[in-house]
């Protein structure tokens, strides 16, 4: 079961990744309920359910990046910042990881008031997502996401 919906996380990053906008917004919004309640299942960063609660996270960044014209992002970006930092657990998806730190901060670039959020609400999310990134030095992460 937890393979199953690992595997299926994955592969909705992957439709959002290679469709965009072309899934539709019932497509979209499909998907993103599904992988959103993948996130908030009970016991989602436990054991062998961190893998397919990483994935989602992941899978969710690429409909902020890859669905913007369909997506809510005022809604959906501070769930997604609530949501960081990844890799915190011997379970993680290390490569998953990488793909979430590379979309935050590519995010973070090019939409810093949504990360930030109202009243620097998320502040202590994007302190751990760096601490984090420093922690773990996840040599994934692109160059030029690096900087």
């Amino acid at each position: 079961c937890v393979w199953v919906r690992n595997s299926s996380a994955y592969g909705l990053g992957v439709m959002a990744q290679v469709l965009g906008d072309g899934l539709g917004e019932a497509g979209v919004r499909s998907a993103l309920e599904q992988l959103q309640a993948l996130v908030m299942r009970p016991g989602s960063r436990e054991g062998d359910s961190v893998k397919p609660t990483e994935n989602a996270i992941s899978a969710v960044a690429k409909y902020i990046r890859f669905c913007s014209g369909t997506v809510d992002l005022q809604g959906l970006v501070p769930a997604w910042v609530s949501w960081l930092p990844v890799g915190t657990s011997e379970y993680s998806d290390w490569a998953e990881c990488c793909v979430v730190y590379d979309e935050f901060l590519e995010l973070f670039s090019t939409h810093p008031q949504l990360v930030i959020g109202p009243e620097a609400r998320n502040a202590k999310a994007i302190v751990s997502v760096v601490a984090q990134c420093v922690e773990e030095d996840f040599e994934g992460v692109s160059e030029e996401a690096r900087g």
